[in-house]
């Protein structure tokens, strides 16, 4: 859980088990104000460590960057480079 969510001013992300052993993570955007869903391989307990305190990318050392940057503020990579700029 970011600063943000925390504060009351983002909505947290909704976790849902998946079969494929996944886990659907949605989440407003912080840029488009869209729900946005991603699959992504983490589990329940490191949701939940993360929900405890512990920092994301501790808790989820195998998601790239922009993983984990969706699961704090629900934009993906093209929203990224439309509201910020992209590195190129």
């Amino acid at each position: 859980m970011n600063l943000l969510q925390k504060l009351g001013l983002q909505e947290a992300p909704t976790f849902k088990p998946l079969p494929n052993g996944k886990v659907a993570v949605t989440m407003k955007s912080l840029f488009s104000g869209k729900i946005n869903t991603r699959e992504l391989p983490i589990t329940m307990e490191q949701v939940e460590a993360w929900q405890n305190g512990v920092l994301i990318q501790n808790a989820f050392p195998h998601l790239n960057a922009d993983d984990r940057e969706f699961m704090q503020t629900g934009a993906v990579g093209s929203e990224w480079d439309d509201n910020l700029g992209s590195e190129d």
